[in-house]
């Protein structure tokens, strides 16, 4: 699948749900990020570094051009990270689904920083 075919998935299926609300639906739309990778899938053996690369970097693009955007808001100014739990559990599932590179991305400059700064703020 190319990046125009996922750019359609997308777009027909992800887009068109409407907003997301990552508290009230931590998983809004998982389905159909799952269903792009398995048909990224399709017809390409796993081991070959060339094609793992060419998928990895599909997903990177689907997650980082329509899941970032909740997520980042929602990690950034409605997060209680005190009280919330449910965040973790939905961050395990989704990490099954993200390449290694995009979920670094997230721990890195989203959760990690705002961690951090909650620990300061109330130690």
């Amino acid at each position: 699948m190319d990046l125009i075919a996922l750019r359609l998935l997308a777009d027909t299926r992800i887009k068109s749900s409407g907003p997301w609300d990552v508290r009230a639906e931590p998983l809004k739309n998982y389905s159909e990020y799952f269903e792009a990778r398995e048909l990224l899938l399709i017809g390409k053996p796993l081991g070959e570094e060339s094609k793992e690369s060419e998928i990895n970097d599909s997903l990177y693009w689907l997650f980082d051009t329509y899941w970032l955007g909740p997520m980042r808001s929602y990690l950034s100014s409605k997060w209680n990270v005190a009280e919330e739990i449910t965040l973790a559990e939905s961050m395990t599932r989704w990490s099954y689904l993200m390449p290694p590179r995009f979920l670094q991305k997230v721990v890195q400059m989203y959760l990690k920083p705002r961690l951090k700064r909650e620990v300061s703020d109330n130690w």
